[in-house]
């Protein structure tokens, strides 16, 4: 059975929420309202990867953190002014959405080890276990690597401190 899992975010404006991230290659693959006069809730998809953006009240938190792999991070850190850091595991950007989602994109750089998706299912697991204990903690340092090195963080890299 194929699976897939798709984050939800909080917009408070999903028109022009779609506009943005249309900038990263994301198009509109669906809208739902129940009536005209509620709030939307869309899906965004661009080459496999998936959002919902949704309006509604209770649905997701401001201020989500997303990490986005592409093939080329310099394009896009391009066609947004900003500049691109080295990290252990790639080249990325950390970019805000109009309502405070921050999403990191990077390119893998080619020495680095596989993300956990293409890692083998006993790695995934342990992935799993050591992002929840870390889980925010940090988000007050601001060493440049801050809350967001579990996100990208190597499975191993993530695990040698125990």
């Amino acid at each position: 059975m194929a699976e897939q899992l798709v984050p939800i975010m909080k917009v408070t404006d999903a028109d022009r929420a779609v506009e943005w991230y249309g900038r990263l290659g994301f198009a509109k693959e669906f809208e739902h309202r129940f009536s005209a006069d509620f709030p939307a809730y869309v899906g965004i998809t661009s080459e496999g990867a998936a959002i919902h953006l949704s309006e509604h009240m209770g649905d997701a938190t401001p201020d989500t953190l997303l990490y986005y792999w592409v093939d080329d991070v310099d394009r896009i850190a391009s066609d947004f002014g900003v500049s691109v850091q080295d990290a252990p595991w790639a080249r990325e950007i950390e970019l805000t959405d109009p309502d405070g989602n921050r999403i990191r994109i990077g390119t893998r750089k080619s020495d680095a080890p596989p993300s956990s998706t293409e890692a083998s299912i006993g790695e995934s697991a342990d992935a799993g276990d050591d992002a929840g204990e870390s889980g925010g903690d940090e988000s007050g340092a601001d060493d440049g690597g801050g809350d967001g090195e579990s996100a990208g963080t190597p499975v191993d890299s993530a695990t040698s401190s125990d």
